[in-house]
């Protein structure tokens, strides 16, 4: 990967999905449908190929950020509660 940003809604259209907010079983299933068709091996090319690694790797780390992000929302108001910060 490259460092640059990459939206994760292309990226999961790479992956013929229409939401990058889908379960890892989803996420999975695409992906090797995906790698199947383009895999340099099954007439494909290697750039292609890469491509959907690539976007199966950004899709896992969104997923990953995106549950660490609900982690600590939780536990930030679960904090803010136990304080008495008026937070439900």
């Amino acid at each position: 990967m490259d460092g640059r940003y990459h939206c994760p809604v292309k990226d999961a259209q790479r992956l013929g999905l229409d939401d990058p907010r889908v379960s890892k079983d989803a996420l999975r299933k695409a992906y090797l449908r995906e790698a199947k068709k383009t895999h340099p091996d099954a007439g494909g090319s290697a750039a292609s190929f890469r491509g959907v690694a690539d976007a199966h790797e950004r899709l896992l780390a969104f997923r990953s950020e995106r549950a660490a992000g609900a982690l600590a929302c939780l536990l930030y108001t679960s904090d803010a509660a136990d304080e008495g910060l008026g937070v439900d």
